[in-house]
Formats: C-alpha cells, sequence, structure tokens
C-alpha cells in the first residue's frame, strides 16, 4: 500500500499529503512510525473526532469523504457518486454538508488541509482502497480526464482487468521518462507485473532501460546489453548499439564503445542510408574525442582507421603510423568537416590562435554540427582557447537551455561542467562553482560520478577551491576520487582532473606526487599530438611545483616552454598566464619585464582572475626591485580585483604583500560591494532594480552623464558586463506576504459603534 495519498501527475512522490503510516492498522490505532508520543495520540484524537463528525453529519458522510481522500483534487459529485455507488443527488446533499461543517473549502471544493485527506486515506482498507483508484481510474477515463491523472489511480490498483490499462500506463511512462524516470519506472515495472499488450513487450523493456539511464546508469547498460541480444531486426540492432556506445561512452568504456560501433558497421555494412552512416560516425567522433585514439584491444583498430593501429604509435608521435587526428585520435577522410579538421589541428599544434577563432565562429554561427555533440563541443572548445570566453559562454548557456528541454540527465550534467569550464576562464568563481556541483549532483544521482564529465567538474570544484584558499576542500574533493585508480583510460575530461590534482597535491605540500600525476598528463597529451599550453597549462603548473621543492632552474626552463609555444599560438590569456608563471620562476629585472608585460596583456581581455593574479606577481616584483609605489598601486588593484571575484587565497597573499610594500589594506573593503563608493552603490542599486539611466538621474537629481560614469566604475570595480549582473549583487527585497482572504466575512453592525 502507498505510505502516503496519491499526489499527481508526479508518479515517485506525493507530496500533497504528509507522510501517514504505510498499513492501515497503523492508522487506525494511531501509531506513526518516528513521531513522537504527543504527536501520535494527537493524530488519534483528531482522526477519532472527524470520523464521529462524518457519521452524524450525513448517512453517506464517511464514504463520500473516503471517496473524495482517493481523488485529492476538487470534489465532482457524479465521480463520487459513482465511486460510492448512491444517487448523485446524495453526494450533492452529502458534499454541501461536509462544506457546510468546515471540511471542504467552499471556493474550489478540496479538503481544508492535506491532513484531513491523509487521515482518512490511510483508514480505509488496503484492498478496498486498491478497488476505490482502479474504479477511479475507469470512470475517469470515460469521462475523457488526462492520461496522467488516470494513470495515478492505476499505480495503484492492485488489477488491471483491461486491456487498455496497461497500455495506458506505457504511454504515459514514455511521456514523462525524460523529466521523472523513478514515476516512469514504476509505471512500466506495474503494466509488467499486470501483462503488457501482445507486441510491446520490446518497447516496455525498452521503456525501461531508458527510465534506467536517469536512475543508474551502470544498470542501464547492463540491461540494455542483455536487452540488445534478444534483437534480431538490423534497424533496431543498429539503434541499440548507437544507445550502447553512448551509455559505454558515459561510463569511460571506450574501448566496449568503440566494439560495439564497429560491430554495428560490420552488421550494416552495405545497407546504412546517408542518415544513419552519419550518426555512426558522430558516435565514433565521439569516443575517439574522448579516448584519444587508443586501440580497443590488442590488434584491433577503430572502426574507419584504415586498418592502422594507434597502438603502433609511440607516445610522442612515430612517423611509421598515420598521424593522429589532433584531439580525438585517427581520422578518416570522409568522417571530418574539412574546416573543422583544420580547426583541430591548428588548436592541437598552437599555430595561430585568431586563424582558429574565426573557424570556430564560422563553425558555431551555423551552427555545422548539432549542439550537444561531439564535433559541437570541440569547436566550442577550441573557441574557448583562443581566447573568446565571451562567445564561448553564450553559446554553451544555449546548450544549457536545450539540454534542460531534452531531459537527459548525461546531457544536461555536460553542459553545466562545460559551463563551469567557461566560467572559471572568466574568473566567475560562483558561477563555475554552482554548475560544477549541479553538474556532480547529477551524475552522482545516477551512480555515474566518477565517469565521463564528472572528473571536469570535480576539476572546476578543486580549482575554485584552491582560488579560495580552501584546500581542505580540495583535498577531500581528490580523496572522494582518486585521478588515477589504475585501471581506467585517461580519457579526455579525466585530464583536466590529473592537472587539478597536481595544483592541489603542491597546494597541500606533496609536489612530488604532483609532478607525478604532470608526468602522466604530459604523457597523454603528447599521445594525442597536444602542444599547445591554451588547452592544459601544465608546464606553468610544473613550474609552480618545482619552485615549492626550490629547483629553480626546472621551474624557470618549464616556464619559458610555455612562454615559447604561448607566443606563437598568440591568444592574450595563455601568453600572459606563461609570462605570470615566467616572472614568478625569475627574478631581477627580467622578472619585473614579463611581469609588466603580462598585466598590460591582460587588462583589456575578459580574463579578471588571471589579470589579478598578474597584478599581484607585478607589485611583488616591484617592491623586490625598489619601486614600492607603483608596487603598492598594482597590488591595490589586484586586492580590488581578488576581492569582487571572491578570490580569497590570492586576496590574502596580496594584503600580505601590500603590507610588505608599506601600504594598508582597508580593512571595510571586505567584500565587492564594499568595493564601491556610497554615490557608486545607490546608483548600481537603482539600476538593479531596473530603473533606467535617465530615471535615476531625475531621481537623484544629476547628469545623465554623471550616472553613466558611477555605473562604468561599478561595473569595472564589480568585473562584470553591464546592468543584468548587478542583481548578484544587489537582490530586490522580499515581496511582502500576501494580505490573507477572508472566507466568511463578518457581518456588518447595525448600530455605529465608536
Amino acid at each position: 500500500a502507498p505510505q502516503t495519498a496519491p499526489g499527481y501527475p508526479a508518479f515517485s512522490a506525493h507530496p500533497g499529503y504528509p507522510a501517514l503510516p504505510a498499513h492501515p492498522a497503523e492508522g487506525r490505532a494511531g501509531r506513526t512510525p518516528g513521531a513522537p508520543p504527543d504527536e501520535r495520540l494527537g493524530l488519534q484524537a483528531v482522526k477519532e473526532r472527524i470520523l464521529c463528525m462524518l457519521r452524524r453529519i450525513d448517512p453517506h458522510g464517511l464514504d463520500i469523504a473516503r471517496a473524495a481522500s482517493i481523488l485529492r483534487g476538487p470534489v465532482d459529485a457524479a465521480l463520487l457518486a459513482d465511486l460510492c455507488g448512491v444517487p448523485t443527488e446524495d453526494a450533492c446533499r452529502c458534499i454541501s454538508r461536509l462544506t457546510e461543517s468546515g471540511l471542504l473549502c467552499p471556493h474550489d471544493m478540496k479538503f481544508r488541509h492535506p491532513l484531513l485527506a491523509g487521515l482518512l486515506y490511510q483508514d480505509i482498507p488496503c484492498a478496498e482502497r486498491a478497488e476505490l483508484h482502479r474504479l477511479a481510474a475507469r470512470r475517469m477515463r470515460y469521462r475523457g480526464d488526462p492520461s496522467e491523472d488516470v494513470a495515478a489511480h492505476l499505480l495503484r490498483s492492485h488489477r488491471l482487468d483491461e486491456p487498455w490499462m496497461a497500455q495506458l500506463l506505457m504511454e504515459v511512462a514514455q511521456g514523462v521518462v525524460e523529466h521523472d524516470p523513478a514515476g516512469a519506472r514504476r509505471l512500466i515495472e506495474k503494466a509488467v507485473l499486470h501483462g503488457v499488450p501482445a507486441g510491446h513487450e520490446r518497447r516496455a523493456e525498452a521503456l525501461r532501460i531508458q527510465a534506467l539511464s536517469g536512475l543508474d546508469l551502470p544498470a542501464a547498460a547492463r540491461a540494455l546489453t542483455a536487452h540488445s541480444s534478444t534483437v534480431t531486426a538490423p534497424a533496431e540492432r543498429f539503434r541499440h548499439a548507437l544507445r550502447l556506445s553512448y551509455l559505454r561512452l558515459r561510463l569511460d568504456d571506450t574501448a566496449g564503445a568503440l566494439e560495439v560501433l564497429e560491430q554495428a558497421r560490420r552488421e550494416t555494412e552495405g545497407t546504412l542510408g546517408p542518415t544513419a552512416a552519419a550518426r555512426l560516425r558522430e558516435a565514433v567522433a565521439q569516443v575517439r574525442f574522448h579516448d584519444g585514439g587508443r586501440a580497443p584491444g590488442a590488434g584491433e583498430g577503430h572502426p574507419g582507421d584504415d586498418g592502422h593501429r594507434a597502438g603502433d604509435r609511440a607516445p610522442g608521435g612515430d612517423p611509421r603510423a598515420e598521424p593522429a587526428h589532433p584531439l580525438h585520435g585517427r581520422h578518416h577522410p570522409v568522417e571530418e568537416d574539412r574546416l573543422l579538421r583544420v580547426l583541430l589541428l591548428r588548436t592541437a599544434t598552437g599555430d595561430s590562435a585568431s586563424a582558429a577563432r574565426r573557424i570556430a565562429d564560422r563553425l558555431l554561427s551555423v551552427p555545422r554540427a548539432p549542439y550537444g555533440s561531439a564535433r559541437w563541443y570541440q569547436a566550442l572548445l577550441a573557441q574557448l582557447w583562443a581566447g573568446d570566453a565571451e562567445e564561448a559562454r553564450r553559446h554553451i548557456d544555449t546548450e544549457v537551455g536545450l539540454a534542460r528541454a531534452d531531459g537527459r540527465a548525461t546531457r544536461i550534467a555536460e553542459a553545466l561542467a562545460v559551463r563551469g569550464l567557461v566560467q572559471l576562464h572568466r574568473g566567475q568563481l560562483a558561477r563555475a562553482e554552482s554548475d560544477a556541483r549541479e553538474a556532480l549532483d547529477l551524475l552522482t544521482r545516477i551512480r555515474a560520478g566518477r565517469f565521463h564529465v564528472g572528473p571536469l567538474a570535480r576539476s572546476v570544484l578543486i580549482d575554485v577551491a584552491l582560488e579560495r584558499d580552501d584546500v581542505a576542500a580540495a583535498g577531500a574533493l581528490l580523496d572522494d576520487a582518486p585521478p588515477l585508480p589504475g585501471d581506467r583510460p585517461v580519457t579526455w575530461w579525466r585530464l583536466h582532473l590529473l592537472h587539478s590534482a597536481g595544483r592541489a597535491l603542491g597546494r597541500l605540500g606533496e609536489a612530488r606526487r604532483g609532478l607525478v600525476l604532470l608526468a602522466h598528463c604530459e604523457e597523454e597529451l603528447a599521445r594525442r599530438g597536444i602542444t599547445n599550453p591554451a588547452v592544459l597549462p601544465w608546464r606553468s603548473t610544473r613550474s609552480a611545483l618545482q619552485l615549492a621543492r626550490r629547483n629553480v632552474t626546472a621551474a624557470r626552463r618549464a616556464a619559458q616552454e610555455e612562454t615559447a609555444s604561448a607566443e606563437r599560438w598568440g591568444a592574450p590569456f595563455a601568453l600572459g598566464r606563461a609570462l605570470v608563471a615566467e616572472a614568478e620562476a625569475g627574478s631581477g629585472r627580467e622578472a619585473l619585464r614579463l611581469a609588466d608585460r603580462a598585466v598590460e596583456l591582460l587588462e583589456p581581455t575578459p580574463s579578471p582572475l588571471l589579470f589579478a593574479h598578474a597584478l599581484y606577481v607585478a607589485g611583488r616584483a616591484h617592491r623586490q626591485g625598489g619601486t614600492p609605489r607603483r608596487s603598492r598601486e598594482l597590488l591595490h588593484r589586484a586586492n580590488e580585483v581578488g576581492i569582487s571575484l571572491g578570490a580569497d587565497g590570492l586576496v590574502e597573499a596580496v594584503q600580505r604583500e601590500l603590507r610588505d610594500a608599506g601600504g594598508r589594506p582597508d580593512p571595510r573593503k571586505d567584500s565587492a560591494e564594499s568595493l564601491l563608493t556610497p554615490t557608486e552603490r545607490q546608483v548600481s542599486e537603482l539600476a538593479a532594480r531596473g530603473l533606467s539611466n535617465r530615471d535615476i538621474a531625475r531621481l537623484l537629481q544629476v547628469s545623465l552623464r554623471n550616472v553613466e560614469s558611477h555605473l562604468t566604475h561599478s561595473y569595472r570595480k564589480l568585473r562584470i558586463s553591464g546592468r543584468h549582473e548587478l542583481a548578484r549583487f544587489f537582490p530586490a527585497d522580499d515581496p511582502p506576504d500576501p494580505a490573507p482572504v477572508l472566507l466568511y466575512q463578518p457581518r456588518t453592525a447595525l448600530t455605529a459603534n465608536p
């Protein structure tokens, strides 16, 4: 028996009624598990009083009230009369008396309190309750009520004795499987238990697997593997192969995914149409994007690689074998769009960020690949690495919206994790953390938190924790999911976790272990043919770890290598990051020159966090070079930017350096809002409430130019791009509570009352 009264149309949770005893006997005895004795006695007393009242109100009062608790929604006299087997006139009379007694609301004909309906619902014997649900479903279907409401009653009935019942459960399950997989699974299991219509067994199993993929991804992959072996139709086997490769890829089983696709290609060779062939190529491209060209097994090649084996290549690239595709392994000439191949080649080798940015803009503006596909993500990441973080953010915002509308947890998690990476590049730590946390929660809910984009989400969370100087949180993330468990392949997103874990270990005082992780990262990037420092700045991270071990020579060499590669690539943020690392490893005039160049390069870019780090390094270099006044100026700016971004670790280091330079941090400026002057804050608050510049000028009796100047300064200090982002710092006041609605207005006094 259900533990709560039905809530429609949600099939996995019923928030309408409070939790009550699961067994009717417990409800009659008044024993609510887990409730304190006083509460149990109170519920028992309330229920007994309600039952006595119903018996006195009308001969059919108890039956009508119980049937109304089954329906839960607004009371329908004709439906209640059918359920109770009484004339409609008697049901109407009873409903009127229930309303007059105060049990039902007169305006919507619902129970005044869910507790009343819950007590009555639990008082119905289990068998009678199930029969009432079945009768309600039948009557509601004949009346043409929504299928979701009918299915909610069928779900709680003991038997499905008519063919349409199981069919309706399957139809409703198909409609809710994306946004309510648990409810869809319950509907399908109920239909299967009572017998699905002949010929619909495969459809029911496919729906069950689809629902299971939103609840338990490993179990869904196992179930789909077993189900695929029973399918004989070629078209259906092809669809199952694509779905199974998708699930295995999301579980980091790239070898298994490629094996499934290779088998599908062999079985359908010569029979595939253009659309199916394109879908197969897209699936192969997705696997290669994360696998990087690794062979599925000893002596096996990828489908469509002309017989070449990735295992024949040395990690650094062997000319004996066909060159690997830069970001996702080998390619067949007809498999990839020419522009995309050029883009990936330029991005991997770090050749001309401006040209790569133009190609990425062209690919994404159409777009030439579907949103959320492997090729679309390749173009998006290339755009990000080429330095156009704002455009990348705009595109990924669109994909997040499309993914939420699609409803698949895996697609939503992937979009959110990548958006977290984009927000981290933009220095928006709070937004990056929010997106990565939501992505990781979604994957954990379906038991896939350690697979696919789970490592990317953890990588973003680790980087955010390090910027906020929360080393304990970064260590906890590493302990929860070690970056190198041993037998798991180093997929594309796991590379980011390797890099972030190396940074975190350096902050935890384990620089040697961090260097080991970076060596794995270097080896994997070399195997993929990626030398661009914009993709993963492992050399600057190695430089920081070598400095922690006091190996200045190795640190300087690693930073210089990254600077040389970044100069060739030409993206400002990549070159600025390399210059900052080289300045930290250097000393004297050379460090001062590098730091000043990094500040000059990063100031106009939308990379405020990296700009703040450059200001800090430049301020320290000027202090050591004997120019304290310039040092204090740079450090004050770094302090301001760091506070606006919430980078607590950087702010603490800047303020410590500022004191050494003879400056004094303003103790009042401890939050982003406190960076503004009183006038700037006043103008920003009014703009956040939706007032135009002209309205603000008229209200404050200042010139329009003055308002624009204050807003410009506020945008710069808060590191935002416009007034639409002011709401994050100046949230609107909570709306006032609505005035209470009196159901019964008091009668006007006949005599004047002074």
